[in-house]
C-alpha cells in the first residue's frame, strides 16, 4: 500500500484513538511515539521498540495490503507495549516468534478489536 499524506493522517488519528482506549502501560512510564513508514526492503508489518526517548510502534504501509491491515498492525504492536518486555523475549526464546503467546495474544486483540477502529 502507498503511503499517502491522507493515510498517514487517518493512521495517526487512529493511533490516538487505540492509545486512548487501551490507556497507558503499566510496564513503559510514557506512551509510544509513532513511526509510519514505506520501505519494501524492510521485514515485518509493524514493531514495538525501545529507542532512545522511550517507545515505538512501528507500521510499515508497504507491506501492509490496505488500511485495515495497518489499523490491525497499529492494534498488535500497541498492545506490545502492555506486555511485560523480559517476558516477550522469554517467550521469544523458548517458542520462536510464531509460538510466542505474547505474539498469539496480540493477534487475537487485534482481531477482536479491529471494529472499535477499522472502518470510520
Amino acid at each position: 500500500m502507498k503511503l499517502t499524506q491522507e493515510r498517514f493522517r487517518i493512521l495517526s488519528a487512529i493511533f490516538e484513538e487505540i492509545v486512548t482506549y487501551y490507556g497507558p502501560s503499566k510496564f513503559h512510564p510514557k506512551r509510544p511515539t509513532l513511526n509510519i513508514f514505506h520501505d519494501g526492503s524492510h521485514r515485518s508489518m509493524g514493531e514495538h521498540n525501545e529507542v532512545k526517548h522511550g517507545q515505538e510502534v512501528s507500521v510499515n504501509v508497504a507491506l501492509c495490503d490496505n488500511m485495515k491491515d495497518a489499523v490491525g498492525t497499529l492494534i498488535h504492536e500497541y498492545h506490545h507495549h502492555h506486555q511485560h518486555p523480559a517476558s516477550y523475549w522469554r517467550y521469544h526464546r523458548m517458542y520462536g516468534a510464531s509460538g510466542n503467546p505474547y505474539e498469539i495474544e496480540a493477534d487475537r486483540v487485534a482481531a477482536r478489536d479491529l471494529h472499535l477502529f477499522w472502518p470510520r
